[in-house]
């Protein structure tokens, strides 16, 4: 689905968007889901596209420390939007969320932050509606403490494709560097792995487990309902626990929190 114009935006996250074929619809922005950078590609175009961010960032003299590590983020942050499922991604720009103890996600790094903000600049992305704060979630005053906000909603520009015009999704690959155990603290936020549990066998059987399983899926024939393959980021599990190594412990990845009528029409 192509979108158009987005208007109305409207405070219980819904907006009237008019699609690529001239109809309006009114879309549930609740529904769509966060990105995740967990993809990285060398082609060609990918590398063009990065570059292209890398000179933004040295425009009128500027300069960047770590050229290779921004190179590297920049791939993975352009894959990962480009192998997103659908027109529409959830992403938060607030600092604190990329650095210290509120950072949610391993992949949310300063040079993303950066990298992303060059994309907004450039107009390879462009903002669907902006962040909807808790208390401005529910009309019903009563029901304002029950509320839950809604991160800014993006969407890929044709700019952002142009750019990728060759590209295809077998051209992209799983960022197998993303650690394979998650540890979250109590408010969600990234905790650190001892060095103890990194030199277990526990964490070692861990590693080597998903490793073959991630092997195995990728190597099936493994369909979704429109016959096109699974994205391997659905077959990349990972080991989660919640504030220490006793509670928790379950594997999981971004295919559990697709819509239930999507996980139904799988195929092997």
């Amino acid at each position: 689905m192509e979108l158009g114009n987005v208007h109305d935006d409207d405070d219980d996250g819904y907006v009237n968007a008019v699609l690529g074929n001239g109809n309006d619809k009114e879309l549930d922005l609740s529904e769509v889901m966060f990105l995740h950078i967990q993809h990285y590609s060398n082609h060609p175009n990918v590398a063009l596209a990065a570059q292209v961010l890398l000179d933004e960032l040295q425009k009128d003299g500027k300069t960047i420390r770590g050229h290779k590590g921004y190179f590297s983020a920049a791939k993975k942050l352009i894959a990962s939007i480009y192998m997103h499922e659908g027109n529409l991604f959830r992403f938060s720009t607030k600092r604190e969320y990329f650095t210290g103890s509120k950072r949610k996600q391993v992949w949310l790094t300063p040079k993303t932050l950066t990298l992303f903000n060059a994309m907004r600049d450039l107009g390879f992305v462009e903002i669907v509606q902006e962040a909807v704060a808790p208390y401005r979630m529910k009309k019903n005053k009563q029901q304002a403490s029950e509320a839950k906000g809604l991160t800014a909603v993006y969407r890929a520009t044709e700019a952002f494709h142009t750019l990728l015009h060759n590209l295809t999704p077998q051209d992209i690959e799983v960022d197998t560097s993303l650690p394979r155990v998650d540890l979250k603290t109590a408010d969600g936020s990234v905790g650190e792995l001892t060095k103890g549990y990194l030199n277990s066998t526990s964490y070692q059987e861990t590693i080597t487990i998903l490793t073959n399983h991630f092997n195995l899926l990728s190597q099936s024939s493994i369909q979704t309902e429109d016959g096109n393959p699974l994205p391997q980021g659905h077959m990349f599990y990972v080991r989660k626990f919640k504030e220490d190594l006793d509670k928790g412990g379950r594997f999981y990845s971004s295919f559990v929190n697709q819509p239930k009528e999507y996980r139904l029409g799988i195929t092997f």
